[in-house]
């Protein structure tokens, strides 16, 4: 098996995920992992945003009945933690390499973080919108192509 995979990830809050060293607040949980086999041949189209919508549901439920209706203000770390719950982006799925944590007084809490991967993709995106943009569009325009078709040349 590679060491990257695609997971459903989400942001660790202690209120949802229960107290744990400081330095975990800043991290990405892996929910669930998703195989590319599951992926391609198993899930129907739309089934990812029907689980991501089935879990967010779930876990709002549990917490507004602990925590009241606002336990999604605050966050140790995170600022804005409120528009990222509120504008969905709290459960996404990602590319990302895992590993687990487990809490040294609790052996028997077992988290399995994640460091996303996905960002390399973006970039990837990025540089080759900046391509098309400068060089492959610019080949469509019809002096460009008279000049290519007299010279060989594109410049």
């Amino acid at each position: 098996m590679t060491k990257y995979y695609l997971a459903i990830t989400e942001i660790y809050n202690p209120k949802k995920h229960g107290e744990g060293p400081k330095d975990l607040y800043t991290h990405f949980l892996s929910s669930m992992i998703i195989t590319s086999d599951e992926f391609m041949k198993e899930y129907p189209s739309g089934y990812i945003a029907d689980l991501k919508m089935q879990m967010n549901s779930r876990i709002n439920i549990y917490l507004q009945n602990k925590y009241g209706e606002n336990w999604y203000n605050s966050h140790p770390i995170i600022n804005n933690y409120k528009n990222i719950i509120n504008n969905g982006k709290d459960l996404s799925v990602e590319i990302v390499k895992g590993y687990n944590y487990s809490i040294n007084e609790f052996p028997e809490l077992n988290y399995s973080f994640c460091t996303l991967q996905t960002f390399w993709l973006k970039l990837l995106q990025r540089k080759w919108k900046k391509y098309y943009k400068n060089i492959l569009l610019p080949r469509k325009n019809f002096k460009i192509l008279q000049k290519r078709q007299i010279t060989g040349k594109w410049n």
